[in-house]
């Protein structure tokens, strides 16, 4: 009972919703060519939908960088003049740098903001660095910075330990902002938490 609950549930969502309209478009077409066509997208949504293949394709992403949780990985960043070099030891950290993943307009954070923010303070309660908080309204009344900085503060993270940047719209201001900070606190070394496949950009 509980299968057919769960069967049903997920052809009412997409990305159910949207396989099972492909296929019947497949099924119901005249034409050879849009049933294989139809038939593929459904397919092709499938494969995307499943974990196996969400893994693969993020595992190369994952792999550039340092895993502390499922899904959340650090690179260490080393600024020199402008440039950037990818440091082996987080222990050599001067900062914790954790980009916002999302908030909803009641307050509640998105997946990868929690997982963002709990492997930031995982970090920080390893090497005890100060944490810059980033992450905007992104044209919301909610500012993430804010929301993650409360977390933080029921954590028992000292005040002083935390930098809020509330400004970043998306990862562009983050970038932009967060050198601002650590080039005014004279911050070489940086741990860069976000989602693996965020990294890329955000790096």
């Amino acid at each position: 009972m509980f299968f057919i609950k769960k069967l049903i549930t997920s052809a009412m969502l997409p990305p159910g919703l949207f396989i099972i309209a492909f296929i019947i478009c497949g099924l119901c077409a005249k034409r050879k060519s849009i049933t294989i066509l139809s038939l593929l997208c459904a397919l092709m949504l499938y494969a995307l939908s499943i974990e196996p293949v969400k893994d693969a394709l993020f595992v190369h992403l994952e792999n550039q960088a340092q895993a502390i949780a499922p899904g959340i990985h650090v690179r260490a960043i080393k600024f020199n003049n402008g440039n950037q070099k990818e440091l082996t030891y987080i222990h050599t950290i001067d900062a914790i740098v954790i980009l916002g993943g999302g908030v909803y307009e009641n307050g509640n954070f998105k997946e990868d903001s929690v997982n963002r923010l709990l492997a930031g303070y995982f970090v920080y309660s390893t090497t005890g660095k100060p944490i810059i908080l980033s992450g905007g309204s992104a044209g919301g009344n909610v500012q993430e910075s804010y929301t993650m900085y409360s977390v933080l503060h029921r954590l028992n993270v000292k005040r002083e330990d935390i930098i809020i940047e509330s400004q970043s719209r998306d990862t562009d201001d983050n970038a932009d902002n967060v050198i601002k900070i650590c080039e005014r606190k004279h911050y070489k070394r940086i741990a860069l938490v976000t989602s693996a496949y965020h990294m890329p950009r955000a790096y």
